[in-house]
C-alpha cells in the first residue's frame, strides 16, 4: 500500500510539472513588399506556436501569394489584408517560404529552447 501511494505520489508531481511546461508563443509581421519578404529570416522554438501575419503593402512583383512547400501550406496575399499563417514547428531545422513564383526567399530556424 505504501508503495502505491508513493508511486501515485511521484505521477501527480510528474504530471504537475509536465502541464507547468508552457510553450512561448511568438507572432511575426512580415510585410510583403516589390522587393520580396520583410523579415525574410524568423527564428523560433520547436514545439512552440508561431503565428506568421503577411500584409502585401503594393501591387509590384510576384507577392500575390505566400508558400510554405514542406507544410503544404500556400495563401492568397491581396494587397492591404493581414493574412495569418498559424503552426507550431514540429523539429529542428528549416522551414522555407517563398512567394508563388519562388523568387521572394524567406526561411523559418527551428530551434530547440
Amino acid at each position: 500500500m505504501r508503495i502505491a501511494k508513493s508511486a501515485a505520489a511521484c505521477l501527480l508531481v510528474f504530471a504537475f510539472t509536465v502541464s507547468s511546461i508552457e510553450a512561448h508563443p511568438k507572432t511575426v509581421r512580415i510585410s510583403v513588399t516589390k522587393k520580396g519578404f520583410s523579415s525574410s529570416s524568423i527564428s523560433a522554438e520547436v514545439g512552440s506556436p508561431l503565428t506568421l501575419i503577411f500584409t502585401r503593402r503594393s501591387k509590384e512583383g510576384c507577392g500575390n501569394k505566400v508558400v510554405f512547400p514542406s507544410l503544404g501550406i500556400t495563401k492568397n496575399l491581396p494587397v492591404g489584408k493581414a493574412v495569418t499563417v498559424k503552426f507550431t514547428p514540429r523539429q529542428e531545422g528549416t522551414i522555407s517560404f517563398t512567394c508563388g513564383m519562388g523568387m521572394y526567399k524567406g526561411s523559418i530556424v527551428a530551434a530547440e529552447h
